[in-house]
């Protein structure tokens, strides 16, 4: 995984949530510095030094990349090419969540959850060290204070997502991490909303469904994670199917040897409120005359619908409030530049006022091995 991180000050949540996610693979922190090379260069080797430092004090278990670009999309673009170790290229890229909204400064989370989950960290803060966890995060930016100084432009983040796609890398957008506390997991549950039917049949797998219920499980099997929450997986279906379709979910969770709860939801009772059940694309798959499959075109289409996203958090914010995270499901960008505004306000209307929550696309076939 590769994480295109801005500064720490406000990302160690997501930092410490993909730590946990990520379980043995690689993890790659990747930040980009603004500036010509001459101009850059000179800060590179400092900067370095206190992410390097970062990482020893917070133990991540990640490596940095640091590089040198004119535009936070150039340098994501050289980040997604060159980062890795030898053949080991990470083949997810893990982006925050663009607003204009003033970031939260985590700093004294930072400190606080340090302490409590690692006894070690001490040599950190031991008045006789050179390296204290309050002088590094210090030594990172403030972070900005107005909408004005936001340094990536909307056509820039969409531009990365469209080329992390385009370079065969799956993609995942985190939001709400600031309201994770890992301390408070008790009782609280891991919810995935699939936008259309995950199958995993021979003529093409669902990429992004079942992207979804691996990311989810492998959080799932962390321990911090495992004795606190319950995996649920939620889907819709007509009154009649009900049973069918829990019926085939239980069998394709016992063959990927997933275990958790599927709650099926009766799709008239829950959109009998909307003018137009076909809204959500995942009702447009079961009710459609045939095809089995919804069109990656069609389902960016309708989530470019406001409305449609209206809809779609009032269901997870009825069902799913008391999640500590949730997965679902991110179409492509639309191919139009010039909808690059409405695609971040579908996010950004479909995520509002939910728990944290990571929106994926996936790409890749995701390796399962069955009974």
């Amino acid at each position: 995984m590769l994480f295109l991180a801005s500064n720490p000050r406000a990302s160690y949540p997501m930092m410490d949530f993909i730590n946990d996610m990520k379980k043995g693979g690689l993890y790659i922190l990747g930040h980009v510095i603004i500036g010509s090379f001459e101009e850059a260069n000179a800060d590179l080797h400092e900067q370095f030094r206190t992410w390097l430092d970062f990482i020893d004090c917070t133990k991540l278990k990640a490596f940095v990349e640091l590089t040198i670009a004119e535009s936070v999309q150039m340098g994501a673009r050289s980040l997604m090419m060159n980062s890795g170790l030898g053949g080991m290229k990470p083949n997810t890229i893990m982006l925050g969540f663009y607003d204009d909204s003033i970031p939260k400064d985590t700093h004294n989370a930072v400190k606080t959850a340090l302490r409590r989950t690692n006894p070690l960290i001490r040599h950190c803060i031991d008045r006789n060290s050179d390296v204290k966890i309050e002088h590094v995060i210090d030594s990172f930016p403030a972070l900005r204070d107005n909408a004005i100084d936001q340094i990536v432009m909307p056509l820039e983040y969409v531009g990365i997502i469209k080329d992390a796609i385009l370079m065969q890398k799956n993609v995942c957008v985190l939001r709400n991490f600031s309201l994770l506390d890992k301390f408070q997991l008790r009782d609280g549950t891991i919810d995935v909303w699939p936008l259309y039917k995950i199958d995993l049949n021979e003529s093409g797998a669902d990429l992004t469904g079942t992207l979804l219920l691996q990311l989810a499980c492998i959080l799932h099997m962390v321990h911090e994670w495992k004795g606190s929450t319950v995996l649920r997986i939620i889907v819709l279906e007509k009154e009649g199917e009900k049973e069918k379709e829990e019926s085939r979910v239980k069998r394709l969770l016992h063959d990927l040897r997933i275990t958790a709860h599927v709650v099926v939801l009766d799709l008239h009772s829950e959109v009998k409120w909307c003018t137009c059940a076909i809204a959500w694309p995942y009702i447009m798959q079961m009710i459609s005359e045939g095809s089995g499959h919804v069109t990656s075109d069609s389902c960016t289409d309708s989530f470019l619908d406001l409305e449609v996203q209206r809809r779609r958090n009032r269901l997870m914010l009825e069902h799913s409030r008391e999640a500590r995270v949730i997965f679902t499901a991110l179409p492509a960008p639309p191919h139009d530049d010039h909808s690059c505004m409405q695609y971040l306000s579908a996010m950004s209307t479909l995520s509002a006022n939910l728990p944290s929550m990571v929106l994926v696309h996936g790409v890749e076939r995701v390796v399962t091995t069955s009974f």
